[in-house]
């Protein structure tokens, strides 16, 4: 269940028409949705069960302001979304993230696939098709982090993830040579 702190705000009207949007995505496979939101953010947790694999989802969202000791400073906004997937191959490692230094070590292809100072490492060696997908799926959702170990894929996401459904029916065809 999720707890609204109600105020009389745009900005908790903005943050409440996301959550709901997100808990009425999430009623469609089933999933309870827990957390709050107020007018300076919001934290909402789901799991869900699909195709084989185990979801939790973390939307986040949270506004801090600082004093300035001259000059005020403005507030500080982040949103995001974090994403762990289970049941997965156990034996499979890959990481991707940024990091220069890393990404002196990345073979050309990856570097010429993924922007900078993106890198990736694996112990397999992938296709290009697969690397082509990891490139335009780190792009387009801006992930900041992936990380499959243990049978678990890891991904944050430094941006609203306006669709989590499509973002899992993504994951499923990134993650079909990982199961």
């Amino acid at each position: 269940m999720i707890n609204y702190e109600v105020e009389n705000s745009p900005f908790f009207e903005a943050n409440k028409n996301y959550v709901e949007s997100i808990e009425g995505k999430m009623k469609t496979l089933n999933a309870e949705c827990t957390g709050f939101c107020n007018c300076f953010g919001y934290d909402v947790e789901t799991s869900v069960s699909r195709n084989g694999l185990e979801y939790e989802l973390k939307f986040h969202k949270h506004q801090s302001t600082q004093n300035g000791v001259v000059v005020p400073v403005n507030s500080n906004i982040y949103s995001g979304t974090e994403v762990r997937v289970k049941g997965l191959n156990r034996n499979a490692k890959v990481s991707i993230g940024k990091s220069k230094f890393m990404r002196l070590f990345a073979p050309k292809m990856v570097k010429d696939l993924f922007e900078s100072p993106y890198y990736m490492k694996s112990n397999f060696t992938p296709d290009s098709g697969l690397l082509e997908d990891l490139a335009k799926k780190i792009k387009t959702d801006r992930i900041s982090m992936l990380s499959l170990s243990d049978g678990q894929l890891t991904i944050k996401i430094h941006v609203q993830t306006e669709d989590p459904l499509a973002l899992m029916a993504d994951l499923e065809k990134l993650t079909k040579n990982w199961k």
